[in-house]
């Protein structure tokens, strides 16, 4: 009897490190995509100046907003957050298309894309990603 009660404690320790090394191993996982696994910090912990409220229903737009990047040494597993902050003010996204005036003269922009604010505008310089159907997020402005 006491055995068996050993073999079930080991058994149990077994699979408490098995849990552990799969939830490190879906975490390396998704930051080698760029994406935030719920292992590495609890989304609810993030409090910043993001494009919603961070509520447990916008868990999984806060996922889809935050970068994740990873880097290993001997000792430790280390992952980083980006996090974008954002400007409260509603911008426009504008796709722009070029079409020859009246003089047959093309004007062509110098990115296709354009954030147009109340009185300012920017290019992004990079994809913008989208995080809900009206909501879109912009890096490295100009």
């Amino acid at each position: 009897m006491l055995t068996i009660s050993i073999f079930d404690e080991i058994e149990r320790s077994f699979q408490q490190l098995y849990d552990r090394l799969e939830t490190l191993e879906n975490a390396i996982t998704f930051a080698n995509l760029g994406k935030m696994h719920p292992s590495i910090v609890d989304p609810i912990y993030i409090n910043t100046n993001l494009a919603f409220t961070p509520i447990i229903k916008n868990v999984h737009d806060l996922e889809k907003a935050i970068t994740v990047k990873a880097y290993g040494t001997n000792e430790s597993l280390n992952s980083i957050l980006e996090v974008p902050l954002v400007a409260k003010q509603p911008y426009n996204l504008l796709h722009l298309y070029s079409i020859p005036n009246d003089n047959n003269i093309i004007l062509i922009p110098k990115n296709p894309i354009i954030s147009l604010g109340n009185d300012e505008f920017a290019y992004p310089h990079e994809p913008c990603s989208q995080i809900k159907e009206d909501v879109v997020i912009c890096k490295h402005l100009q």
